[in-house]
């Protein structure tokens, strides 16, 4: 046994809640069967047999009852005596049936009017249960075990049944018969029965739970196995995660379903999903945009049908509708030879597609302002004749009236050129010529009055100027150029009243922003910032606004905004515009601080 219960301990048997169930309910099977021989059959056996026995008294008293019924209504001492005493006679001789040891006869005061044992006439017995039970009309049995006290309390030499059988006429009670029955061998009989029995079920019960014991031992190490293959499984699925989780890559996996049933924390931040949206149930192919939707679907089907690998570039839409450029790799999970499901991996190319943007906007804005430049040398090259021979012809033939009438417009048109050629020298980065520090918010307040006098009375104009704004190193004539233009454009925008604002600060401009906007280094810079609450701009116009000659109006040379990115860009600044139809717009000019504050 002790053996068995280290073989137990070793097999860590007990910590398996199915085989430590199974083993619980065979060894209660084991210990109830016996207890059930003891607790129920044994009972019922003995139960039975005190049946038997009263019935067979009943059957002797309803015999020797005929007899005395027969005589007069009273029974007396003597002839109940008589009477009885010939029918115990008949019944001694078949006593070896009947197995019967004494009889006795109550008057129904409880007196013993006969008794095989003649030592007991004329006792009387005055137990309750006489008087409570047998004189009420009930038949009363009780087994008495041997050695002990019957229920007249003697002692007796054998196990009995002893049986009170009461006699009735006419529903009086008349006397009782006690009888006594002999069960010693019937009870060592079922004793002898009920050990055999106990023992071969014991027996059974034992092998049995032994049987159980070893089957469960053997299925103990093929669970282990199991469960350390599963534990195995979970280690290497959780040691995933946690790895997918700590990249930046959209990592997820779907069912053959195309339903998402993994997501790492990547994913879920970048889509703005949460883990209960995923659980709750997330289709791939409703994170993708409807434009790319069929030829993901088309390459999901691809891997579905045994394709390795694929690979797309598409938009993807967060939870709250906005886009997202993706690349997409697709693959397929197998499991036992099939496929289940598909991995993806999606990077996030949103950054790479505004670098790209950006960057494409700069070569663009380049090879146009070296081609602004180019025209613009070739027009001061063409002009540099036109006008001092124009001058030359007003000074030789002064009075010269028709020849003055056809010089003079040459020479108006030729000026006009120039300036025009001064605008494509300032957007192609032409030299600053006169540079000094000034204070942006001075340099607006004292050229603000030199623009708006020809501005619509109905347009009103607001500064904010701040007094602590850094100073800049700029070439006034060129920022008086950038001014004017830039309030031009928000007076032309607004229809018929509206507002200007202008506002002066100093701004610190950290790593993050100046990666977003390409052209600012990190540092202190002056900002001016031009609001109005125009028609503002749609978003190809606001993408093209700083192109040389692109014009939203019939008349014009578009050349203004293209001038003001020029200086700007020549002075080491940026222009931003932030616009949007019927929303106004807003021009914000950074210009690097000088190193020197007002």
């Amino acid at each position: 046994m002790k053996k068995f219960i280290e073989t137990l301990a070793a097999n860590n048997f007990l910590k398996q809640t199915l085989l430590r169930n199974i083993l619980i309910v065979s060894l209660a099977i084991a210990i109830v069967l016996p207890l059930y021989d003891i607790l129920f059959i044994y009972p019922s056996f003995t139960q039975l047999l005190i049946e038997e026995k009263r019935d067979d008294a009943i059957r002797i008293a309803r015999h020797l009852s005929s007899q005395l019924v027969s005589e007069d209504i009273e029974l007396r001492k003597s002839l109940v005596h008589i009477s009885l005493l010939n029918g115990v006679q008949q019944l001694n001789e078949i006593r070896d049936n009947f197995e019967l040891i004494k009889l006795k006869f109550f008057s129904e005061s409880g007196e013993v009017l006969f008794s095989t044992d003649p030592r007991e006439v004329g006792t009387i017995n005055k137990e309750s249960y006489f008087h409570e039970i047998v004189a009420r009309g009930n038949i009363h049995a009780e087994v008495v075990h041997k050695d002990t006290e019957s229920l007249e309390r003697q002692v007796l030499s054998a196990d009995v049944v002893e049986t009170y059988v009461p006699l009735m006429r006419d529903d009086k009670f008349l006397g009782a018969f006690e009888i006594y029955y002999d069960i010693t061998g019937r009870r060592e009989q079922l004793d002898a029965l009920l050990s055999r029995s106990s023992i071969i079920v014991f027996a059974l019960a034992s092998g049995l739970l032994m049987v159980i014991v070893l089957t469960l031992i053997k299925e103990n190490k093929t669970i282990t196995e199991r469960n350390r293959a599963e534990e195995g499984l979970r280690e290497s699925e959780r040691r995933f995660r946690e790895t997918t989780d700590l990249l930046p890559t959209i990592i997820c996996e779907t069912g053959i379903d195309m339903k998402i049933t993994y997501m790492n924390r990547a994913g879920l931040s970048s889509l703005g999903y949460s883990q209960t949206d995923i659980e709750l149930g997330i289709k791939l192919l409703d994170l993708i945009h409807p434009e790319d939707k069929a030829k993901l679907a088309q390459h999901t089907d691809e891997i579905l049908q045994g394709r390795e690998l694929v690979a797309a570039e598409c938009c993807m839409l967060r939870k709250d509708g906005s886009e997202i450029a993706v690349f997409v790799n697709l693959a397929p999970i197998h499991k036992e030879g099939r496929i289940v499901g598909m991995r993806a991996s999606i990077a996030d190319i949103n950054e790479l597609k505004n670098l790209q943007a950006r960057l494409l906007e700069a070569q663009k804005m380049e090879a146009i302002a070296t081609l602004a430049g180019g025209i613009a040398h070739e027009f001061n090259n063409a002009l540099g004749a036109v006008i001092p021979n124009a001058d030359l012809l007003r000074m030789r033939f002064p009075d010269n009236e028709e020849i003055i009438k056809y010089v003079q417009p040459l020479h108006s048109s030729a000026k006009r050129m120039a300036h025009l050629t001064n605008q494509l020298l300032a957007y192609a980065r032409g030299g600053k010529y006169f540079t000094q520090h000034i204070s942006l918010s001075g340099f607006v307040r004292d050229t603000l009055p030199l623009i708006t006098h020809s501005f619509d009375p109905d347009i009103q104009v607001e500064t904010d100027l701040s007094e602590h704004v850094c100073d800049v190193k700029v070439d006034l004539a060129q920022m008086q150029m950038v001014l004017l233009a830039v309030l031009a454009n928000a007076a032309e925008s607004i229809e018929r009243s509206g507002c200007i604002r202008i506002i002066t600060r100093t701004m610190e401009v950290d790593e993050e922003h100046a990666v977003d906007h390409a052209g600012l280094q990190p540092g202190p810079y002056a900002c001016l910032a031009i609001e109005d609450d125009g028609r503002g701009m749609d978003a190809e116009t606001r993408a093209r606004v700083f192109e040389p000659f692109f014009s939203t109006k019939y008349v014009g040379r578009g050349l203004g905004m293209a001038a003001v990115y020029g200086i700007v860009k020549n002075h080491g600044g940026l222009v931003l515009v932030d616009s949007a139809l019927e929303k106004g717009a807003v021009i914000r000019i950074f210009l690097p601080c000088s190193g020197r504050r007002v």
